[in-house]
């Protein structure tokens, strides 16, 4: 007989693939009681991202709902704070002996915590602008508690819970901050706050209304101020009672590449240059910690120091070495550098602390990074993916770097340049055991790589390679180069690949056409051209594309203004590919920064699509207007259409859908 009811561990698993959907989640919590346990775990493992991440872009978030979500998810936590520390609360008389006992205790959910999130989450609390209709709320708006702190006694929700006593919630995080939650000296000021609390509660209600008034006026002026403070003692609380936070974020630049989620445009980004100093773990407090996050521009150096005393255990780091005032360094390296190269020395000795380090992603290096690389070298035997985020590489100096690294999966390079300069190396030569036998992946998305560095990269990696994106290859068109035998090689000794993103230029046509010839398992073939390349090859690729069987292609993209190419060439393809009836696999069709792409070319993708019924996702991004008719066609007859165009006042893509 079966059972009526999925087993656990299954629908974890099913609710791991929408983890990120708030609006299921939140339906989730309403089917039983089992499945309302397991939504709890997946809605407050990262409760703040949740509140900042959206499904659209541009972000179309209520101003006053997520408000009342901050303040609402900040108050939860303050229930949960408030069932902690009851007893000694209760003694110093700063919430009444009759408190509600929370559902869940939510800490124990906690797995991801981003400082700026929280930060953001916290000010917009404390400066709520709700609506008449939202007093329904149980508690007061956080910007309350600084203007009562010398008056905890004063009831700020008498039309509320029968009139019982409420909570000032700034009075428990003050006590909270300078108790002995804190250290010996908080103590004494602790003591002093208390009486002085006690002394307010006892003065008269004028002497309540002159500090209240008081504190209204200066409310400005101490928002900044109390919100970090706030913030300060969260990341205290937290660090010390969530068991399984594991993820640590002091900026959000990895997150966006990591989920498939827009980042809310209310997020406060003015806040992305906050001080680590803001976040001060003590030591065994979060000894669990296994990926960080710090790609912030500012000192990060004492955080380094300090977690590398304290967490061993970290598998994935992401930083950044650098700070605001060195954003002209990028490329020079010839000024005093003396400060980034000493958070650079404090990263190796966390890079080092580490017992098992399997991912690592490095982000603008003006310097240091040599001393980063010797750290890398002691986890060669453990880590798995490697990545470079606008980094600037002087010569074969990536090559060293590499050459330990045998047990590479993933090699990542983001923005990076590499080029040679013979004057540096003047007989150039690649390390001897450069040799990459388990790489799956090797991206080198948007960046200008020398062909020369990257035919020995790729004659080092495995005939298992399935990723490969070779950036914006370095090339002079009037002249042969290993660029051009590039691709014979790829198409001979990657036969298993089955993502290609590439440029080209009208001479390597035939070479590209061996790519199609080998790898049958190309699912995704995308062509991303440089805006300083003249390319008119492209009628003549899409002609010889139809002389190949390609039922596995599902993903087919142009990027690139450059890219020139007919409305009956694209016919002529995109013909082709429905030819066999078995054979029609295309889903994702994406024409990007086309300066080409005009109604006839959308007229093809209707026909095809209305003839196929498989393409469930088109992407334009195109510089002429598009008939709206035709658009909107194109929305019934495609599942996620995504339509945007070149703002030429504003000198951004504009979003027309």
């Amino acid at each position: 007989m079966t059972s009526p009811f999925l087993p656990t561990d299954c629908l974890l698993l099913i609710f791991e693939e929408f983890k990120y959907d708030k609006s299921s989640l939140h339906s989730c919590l309403l089917v039983n009681r089992l499945w309302c346990q397991i939504a709890v775990r997946f809605l407050w493992c990262h409760p703040f991202r949740l509140l900042y991440s959206c499904k659209n872009s541009p972000c179309k978030c209520s101003n006053e709902k997520r408000q009342s979500q901050a303040k609402n998810l900040i108050e939860t936590y303050m229930s949960i704070i408030i069932y902690h520390n009851k007893n000694s609360l209760i003694k110093k008389r700063i919430i009444p002996t009759q408190i509600t006992i929370p559902v869940f205790n939510y800490l124990d959910f906690l797995q991801n915590l981003d400082l700026l999130e929280l930060s953001t989450a916290i000010h917009e609390g404390m400066n709520p602008k709700h609506s008449e209709n939202s007093k329904k709320h149980q508690f007061p708006p956080i910007s309350q508690w600084y203007q009562f702190i010398r008056a905890p006694s004063v009831d700020l929700h008498s039309d509320h819970l029968n009139s019982k006593k409420k909570i000032d919630y700034y009075a428990v995080l003050n006590f909270l901050s300078t108790s002995k939650h804190s250290s010996s000296t908080s103590s004494s000021t602790s003591s002093s706050n208390s009486s002085s609390n006690s002394s307010s509660t006892s003065s008269s209600t004028s002497s309540n209304s002159s500090n209240s008034s008081n504190s209204s006026n200066r409310s400005n002026k101490n928002t900044e101020m109390s919100t970090d403070r706030i913030s300060r003692i969260f990341c205290k609380i937290f660090s010390k009672r969530c068991p399984k936070l594991h993820q640590l974020s002091v900026d959000l630049i990895s997150r966006r590449c990591n989920i498939d989620e827009f980042v809310c445009n209310f997020l406060n980004s003015r806040l992305s240059g906050f001080s680590t100093k803001f976040y001060r773990p003590k030591l065994n407090h979060i000894s669990q910690l296994t990926h960080l996050i710090c790609t912030t521009k500012v000192s990060k150096r004492d955080l380094f120091t300090t977690l590398s005393k304290v967490a061993h255990n970290i598998s994935k780091l992401d930083v950044c070495i650098d700070y605001l005032d060195h954003n002209q360094y990028f490329c020079e390296r010839i000024i005093d550098v003396s400060y980034v190269e000493l958070e650079a020395l404090s990263l190796s000795t966390l890079i080092k602390s580490q017992k098992r380090l399997t991912h690592l992603s490095l982000h603008t290096f003006p310097a240091g990074l040599q001393a980063i690389c010797s750290a890398i070298h002691l986890h060669s035997s453990t880590l798995r993916s490697l990545s470079f985020v606008g980094v600037f590489f002087y010569g074969w100096e990536i090559l060293p770097i590499l050459a330990p690294l045998k047990m590479l999966e993933k090699l990542h390079c983001d923005s990076c340049h590499f080029q040679l300069v013979f004057e540096l190396t003047p007989e150039p030569h690649p390390p001897v055991n450069l040799k990459f036998p388990f790489i799956s992946i090797l991206d080198m998305s948007n960046s200008y790589v020398e062909p020369q560095i990257m035919k020995y990269i790729l004659k080092a990696s495995s005939k298992n390679l399935k990723y490969l994106d070779l950036g914006r290859k370095i090339q002079d068109p009037k002249s042969p180069d290993d660029s051009t035998i590039m691709f014979g090689s790829i198409a001979n000794q990657f036969p298993e690949l089955r993502y290609l993103k590439t440029s080209f230029h009208e001479t390597e046509i035939s070479q590209l056409l061996s790519v199609f010839e080998n790898c049958k398992q190309l699912d995704t073939f995308i062509l991303c051209q440089l805006e300083s390349l003249n390319s008119y090859g492209m009628n003549e690729l899409l002609k010889n594309l139809t002389n190949f069987r390609l039922p596995n292609l599902k993903h087919f993209g142009i990027r690139g203004s450059n890219y020139v190419f007919s409305p009956s060439n694209l016919q002529i393809f995109l013909s082709s590919l429905k030819e066999d009836g078995d054979g029609i696999n295309l889903k994702t069709l994406e024409f990007c920064t086309s300066n080409c792409f005009n109604n006839e070319h959308l007229k093809v993708i209707l026909e095809y699509a209305i003839d196929v019924k498989s393409l469930n996702k088109l992407v334009l991004q195109v510089y002429r207007e598009l008939n709206k008719d035709l658009v909107k066609k194109a929305c019934e007859k495609v599942k996620d259409v995504k339509y945007e165009l070149w703002n030429v006042e504003e000198q951004k893509w504009q979003n027309k859908l």
